[in-house]
C-alpha cells in the first residue's frame, strides 16, 4: 500500500513538471488574423453603374455582348450591406516614411519564405474575369485570352513594361513582379483594365462582394492599416500612408477592425 501510494504522487508531481511546462504563452499568441469589413458611406447614394459603349470596336461588339451587358465597374456596392468590392486593405510599419519596408523578422515562419505565386487573370467576352490583384515581390501573373477574338495586354509599373498580341486562346506571364502597382489593359477594348498592388510581405486582402476581408497570421503590435481603392485612399491624401492600429488578439486569436467607411472616394494624380 505505502508502494502504491508513493507511485501515485510520484506520477502527480511528475504530471504536475509537464503541466507546468507547458504553461507558457504558445508562440502563435504573437500572430493573429485581422478581420474587417469596408462600406459605401450610409449617407452617399450607392453608385449606378451603367453600360459600357462599346463602340468603335467593330465586329468584336457581337463577340462581347454574348457574355450580356458589360457595365461600369470600377466602384461595386453591394446593395444589401453596402461592402464596397475591390479595397485593397495591408498592413505596413508605424511609420508615414512613403517607402519604408516590413521588417522581415515580424512575418510569420510559415509566411516567410512562401513560394511564389502566379496569379491568372482571364480574358471573356472582352472583358477581365477580376480587375483588382495584390501579390508579394516576386510573384507573377498569367494573362489568358479566352476568347474567340484576338486582344493584346499592356502591363506597366515603374520597373516592367510589356504591351504584347494575344491570339485567341492563348496566354503570356509576367516576369517575376517589381515595384509597388502595376496597370494591365486591353488597348482594342478601351473598357478592359484592371490593377496590381505588389507589396514585399503577405499582409494584405482584397475586399469581397460585400466588403469583408481576412488577412491571417498577422504579427501583433503597432502599425498602420492601408486601405487603397483604384480611384483613390481611404481619407484622401490623410489616408497615403495608412492609419494607427494595435493588432492584439481580442477573441481567440482575432483582431475585429470596426466597420470602415470608406470616405473620400476620388482619382488619383
Amino acid at each position: 500500500m505505502p508502494r502504491l501510494r508513493f507511485l501515485s504522487i510520484a506520477l502527480f508531481y511528475a504530471v504536475g513538471i509537464g503541466f507546468a511546462y507547458s504553461a507558457p504563452v504558445p508562440a502563435d499568441a504573437d500572430w493573429v488574423t485581422i478581420r474587417g469589413r469596408i462600406v459605401w458611406p450610409e449617407k452617399a447614394d450607392i453608385p449606378n453603374n451603367p453600360p459600357v459603349n462599346l463602340g468603335g470596336v467593330g465586329q468584336d461588339k457581337e463577340y462581347a455582348l454574348r457574355g450580356g451587358p458589360i457595365f461600369e465597374d470600377k466602384v461595386l456596392v453591394a446593395p444589401k450591406t453596402r461592402g464596397l468590392k475591390n479595397v485593397v486593405v495591408s498592413l505596413r510599419p508605424d511609420s508615414v516614411e512613403k517607402n519604408v519596408l516590413f521588417p522581415v523578422e515580424k512575418i510569420h515562419p510559415t509566411l516567410k519564405d512562401a513560394k511564389p505565386t502566379t496569379y491568372v487573370v482571364k480574358s471573356e467576352y472582352c472583358r477581365y474575369d477580376r480587375r483588382i490583384l495584390a501579390a508579394r515581390l516576386g510573384d507573377r501573373i498569367e494573362y489568358r485570352n479566352d476568347q474567340q477574338v484576338f486582344d493584346n495586354i499592356k502591363f506597366d509599373n515603374s520597373e516592367q513594361q510589356s504591351n504584347r498580341t494575344q491570339k485567341p486562346e492563348t496566354s503570356w506571364t509576367t516576369d517575376p513582379l517589381k515595384g509597388r502597382i502595376a496597370v494591365f489593359e486591353s488597348s482594342i477594348h478601351y473598357w478592359m483594365r484592371g490593377y496590381v498592388r505588389i507589396f514585399d510581405h503577405p499582409y494584405f486582402a482584397i475586399t469581397d462582394e460585400d466588403g469583408d476581408f481576412v488577412i491571417p497570421k498577422a504579427p501583433t503590435g503597432k502599425w498602420r492599416i492601408h486601405y487603397w481603392h483604384e480611384l483613390g485612399f481611404h481619407k484622401g491624401p490623410e489616408g497615403r500612408n495608412g492609419f494607427p492600429i494595435d493588432v492584439k488578439d481580442e477573441a481567440r486569436g482575432v483582431k475585429t477592425i470596426p466597420t470602415v467607411e470608406f470616405e473620400e472616394v476620388r482619382q488619383l494624380p
